[in-house]
């Protein structure tokens, strides 16, 4: 993988340094150092998260209500209102995730980047980390995560579940079109940083947008659907909770990154990860035949350690 610059002497290639950081720091959340300040205590988000997710989907319930009648495409249109970031989820921020980056009900721990893993790291080589402040760490079903894992969760959750659910592709197109993305503009061409972690999110969440409606689940889980159409209109059977969908593999600090050449050289050659070897059994034989394309190496590894 190239580096995002390499030359140092263009008068414009730093002009699209700066122009595209600015584009990048407006479409996606910052990184976040999993590993500094891992061992602080704060308190667990859980519960407002739930109640701010849950009341979002009942709104978007409401509103479809109040259409018409059980219109499936009307109810998602309207959840994605609700749940997704503009632009039909791309390059945006997702509501849940600028919530949890800014409500005074969610618990947050934050890395001064001169303390992180990045510090040493120059504007050339990762230009989003150096020009941006990096993301907080929040707990959320006792896992340590970022707010972004909301956006990939419910914007690019459901980009997999049209590629799949949608136009009828198997899942491993869901997960080709996840893979370029850390490959390219969300990953190793911009930030650095492949995130195995974004992929367990995104999976999730295409699975997420098929439980709406108890689509078929693809690690074979409890297919009861969310919201079901009684008597005309949408009614809810379940409410949603975070602790459903937030597991290990979210874990930037056990779910390990891979990280471009640029990058690599300069975090800290003595930064285990993962951080929590343990969890690593859990999180495989949690996603099966798709930790291959999931769980990184690494923390594939320590799962058939003895």
């Amino acid at each position: 993988m190239k580096p995002f610059i390499t030359s140092t002497g263009s008068t414009w290639g730093l002009a699209w340094l700066v122009l595209g950081s600015l584009f990048l720091g407006s479409a996606q959340a910052t990184e976040v150092d999993s590993f500094t300040n891992r061992d602080a205590v704060f308190e667990d988000a859980t519960p407002a998260l739930n109640a701010q997710m849950n009341r979002r989907i009942e709104q978007a319930i409401k509103r479809t209500n109040k259409i018409g009648t059980c219109d499936a495409q009307l109810l998602y249109f309207e959840m994605g209102v609700s749940l997704r970031a503009g632009l039909l989820g791309a390059f945006m921020v997702s509501p849940l995730e600028s919530y949890s980056n800014r409500s005074g009900k969610v618990d947050r721990n934050k890395t001064r980047r001169k303390d992180s893993i990045y510090k040493d790291l120059s504007v050339f080589e990762s230009p989003p980390i150096k020009l941006y402040p990096l993301g907080a760490l929040i707990k959320v079903n006792d896992q340590l995560i970022a707010g972004d894992k909301f956006s990939h969760f419910l914007n690019v959750g459901w980009t997999y579940y049209q590629i799949h659910y949608r136009k009828g592709q198997p899942v491993s197109e869901a997960h080709a079109y996840g893979e370029k993305t850390e490959e390219g503009i969300w990953g190793l061409a911009t930030t650095g940083i492949y995130s195995y972690a974004d992929l367990a999110a995104n999976f999730s969440g295409m699975r997420f947008w098929a439980s709406v409606l108890g689509e078929e689940d693809p690690l074979g889980r409890n297919s009861q659907p969310m919201v079901q159409c009684i008597e005309g209109h949408w009614e809810r059977q379940e409410l949603f909770s975070w602790a459903d969908w937030v597991d290990p593999a979210w874990d930037e600090g056990i779910n390990c990154n891979k990280y471009a050449p640029r990058v690599e050289r300069n975090v800290p050659s003595d930064m285990a990860c993962p951080a929590d070897p343990s969890r690593c059994a859990e999180i495989v034989g949690m996603y099966g035949q798709y930790a291959d394309r999931l769980i990184s190496p690494e923390c594939r590894a320590a799962s058939a350690a003895p």
